[in-house]
């Protein structure tokens, strides 16, 4: 199945400090009117990029309802704004997040070394996306943030050290699903 052409824009070269406009929003995923009216204007914005906090769809986070309660209402500004999730509880409660991680591949691939974080820079901004959920079988497959000596925990020290470090960075955004 083709769709119609569409117009794509890359990111600015990091560090090139033009001022740009992003859309932030989270559990989203309900179908509900007030997801709906959001949806609608959202549709009609022009942003640089939209970060989701998590619950991107509910109930489950199923193929079925990320395909209803995500892409088919974020459809006209998914296809010329990228969009950057966070996991959320909603968004891992199948089979460990399996259609969430299907449906949304970081920038630079799985660079973290996991599915359910990441980072990218964007002209000045270094965004940093976790994972916090704390379930007990979500934890046993992939740490929790929470936990120091986890693989997470280490990789966002890392990350925060090499942001601080870089001069071509003026922000550090990290977006999470659940406050600490």
């Amino acid at each position: 199945i083709w769709t119609e052409a569409v117009e794509i824009h890359t990111f600015p070269v990091p560090g090139t400090r033009e001022s740009f406009r992003f859309l932030v929003l989270g559990d989203s995923g309900t179908l509900s009117s007030g997801q709906l009216a959001v949806a609608n204007h959202f549709n009609q914005e022009e942003a640089a990029l939209i970060i989701h906090m998590g619950d991107v769809a509910y109930q489950d986070g199923t193929e079925e309802e990320l395909s209803q309660n995500h892409f088919a209402v974020y459809g006209p500004i998914l296809k010329r704004v990228p969009f950057y999730p966070s996991p959320g509880d909603h968004d891992t409660r199948v089979n460990f997040g399996q259609p969430y991680i299907d449906a949304f591949t970081p920038p630079g691939g799985r660079a973290s070394g996991s599915p359910m974080y990441y980072s990218f820079t964007h002209d000045n901004v270094r965004f940093i996306s976790l994972d916090t959920q704390d379930r007990e079988e979500h934890v046993a497959r992939y740490g929790y943030l929470g936990d120091p000596s986890s693989e997470q925990y280490q990789w966002l020290l890392t990350e925060l050290s090499a942001a601080k470090a870089d001069p071509a960075n003026d922000w550090v955004i990290v977006c999470i699903h659940q406050g600490p």
